[in-house]
């Protein structure tokens, strides 16, 4: 147990292991989508940061970033909605073949992912771009990104 600097002697919490974050991002960089946080402590309990919120990228960083600073975990996963790694020119990626009737079944969609979507995944979007590192790496060099990495769940071709 450690205290925060803003409690009294008498509060104590679990140490932070793990923010968690899920963020839908909308795709693009105008457009709104949402985002919610929840704390891992290392003794395996969860707490939420709020309820979920409104957010652009660029809102969306700032919460994380004042989240990271409040709450000080020891790592930060962020859970992203749309693809951070694109390299096809047009059409679809075959993961979106393959998952696109079962997401309709479900009353879904599936958005193509290629580079001729230029504000979704061309040099100047803000996640998910051709390349291997991302603009916003980039255009925010300040920010920790050592700290922070992208994976794809598993290797698709």
């Amino acid at each position: 147990m450690h205290k925060r600097a803003h409690s009294s002697s008498r509060d104590t919490v679990p140490i932070v292991s793990t923010l968690l974050v899920g963020f839908d991002s909308a795709w693009t960089p105008d457009n709104t989508g949402a985002l919610v946080g929840v704390l891992r402590s290392a003794d395996g309990t969860f707490r939420e940061l709020g309820t979920p919120r409104e957010a652009n990228f660029e809102q969306a960083e700032k919460v994380i970033l004042d989240w990271q600073t409040l709450e000080r975990p020891k790592r930060t996963l962020v859970l992203l909605d749309q693809p951070t790694i694109v390299k096809n020119t047009t059409g679809q990626r075959p993961v979106e073949n393959l998952v696109a009737s079962s997401v309709s079944l479900r009353r879904g969609g599936v958005q193509p992912a290629n580079t001729a979507k230029i504000e979704m995944f061309g040099e100047s979007a803000p996640y998910g771009t051709s390349s291997s590192d991302s603009v916003a790496r980039r255009t925010r060099p300040s920010l920790p990104w050592e700290r922070w990495s992208s994976r794809p769940t598993r290797p698709l071709r």
